[in-house]
């Protein structure tokens, strides 16, 4: 199933995309325009296309001195066991303007909600698929650092989890893989990379500057996150490229199926960028030129 929407929706990459588990709804943050400044975060409807601001319950819209707007929501991570419900990081900022953040589950159709945690915990990235525990970074205030950790709402409970996880935040659908952008001493750059949760191993690493390309592209590097597969075969993630031209640089986009085995990577399309997808692997919003398009996955799909 594939329904389209014009550019309008989305007016520039938005930040932070993700769909809900159903294929309803889009969470993301954008830039505003020049004169306003600042970001915003919002709530668009992948049915019928309507746009609502995201926010959480009694907060309102700070806007600094230097007229800089602040986000309602800076990071949102949608319950995969009940798509109508966002687990929403609320920003705000103290009287010496200190960022300040809390972590609380709203429903998005009323956006009423309950405060899970309190401005203790300095950012929400992610949740596990089985819906279990949210994955946050909390501040160490004797090392002046924070650090990765696992929390359960159930329980109330902190687990750290290792440092590696600082940048492997996108959890595969069965739960037992992850994947994310570390950085490779060894290539001098960013890599994707795709570790086992139980054994600690990575089982695939891409360095983007040794993909195979043409001579006419330059500088690759990976846009956005890497999105997973339904059936954790394996990530989607986009590569841009720059063309060089003497009437000036252009920028070309492909995307690249990432395997689970090691030196298991393909080009699958070319014009084309993965905006988000639904932490299940279910629902897809991709760009081609200035169109949106939403794909579902329905259960009968074998790859």
């Amino acid at each position: 199933m594939v329904r389209s929407h014009p550019m309008i929706l989305i007016p520039s990459l938005p930040a932070y995309p993700t769909i809900s588990p159903d294929g309803r709804r889009l969470f993301f943050v954008r830039a505003l325009d020049e004169e306003d400044g600042g970001w915003q975060s919002y709530f668009l409807d992948l049915t019928t296309g309507e746009v609502s601001l995201a926010k959480v319950p009694g907060q309102q819209l700070a806007k600094l001195d230097d007229g800089t707007l602040l986000p309602y929501i800076a990071i949102g991570v949608w319950d995969p066991l009940e798509p109508a419900y966002l687990y929403a990081m609320r920003t705000d900022y103290d009287e010496e303007l200190d960022y300040v953040s809390s972590i609380w589950r709203i429903q998005v159709e009323t956006l009423v909600g309950t405060q899970i945690l309190p401005p203790d915990s300095d950012g929400l990235y992610s949740i596990t698929p089985d819906g279990q525990n949210l994955l946050a970074y909390r501040w160490d205030e004797e090392e002046g650092d924070r650090h990765p950790a696992r929390y359960s709402p159930e329980r109330h409970t902190w687990t750290p989890l290792p440092e590696y996880m600082h940048a492997l935040h996108t959890y595969a659908p069965n739960g037992e893989l992850v994947a994310g952008f570390p950085y490779a001493r060894a290539w001098n750059t960013t890599v994707l990379a795709i570790m086992n949760l139980a054994t600690a191993r990575l089982v695939n690493a891409v360095n983007p500057t040794a993909l195979p390309h043409g001579e006419e592209q330059k500088y690759p590097c990976f846009l956005g996150a890497p999105t997973w597969l339904f059936n954790s075969a394996g990530v989607l993630v986009n590569v841009e490229f720059t063309i060089e031209s003497t009437e000036g640089d252009l920028t070309e986009h492909t995307i690249w199926h990432v395997g689970i085995n090691a030196g298991e990577v393909s080009a699958i399309a070319t014009g084309v960028i993965v905006i988000a997808n639904s932490q299940n692997g279910r629902h897809w919003l991709l760009q081609h030129g200035q169109q949106f398009y939403v794909m579902a996955v329905d259960d009968t799909s074998s790859e």
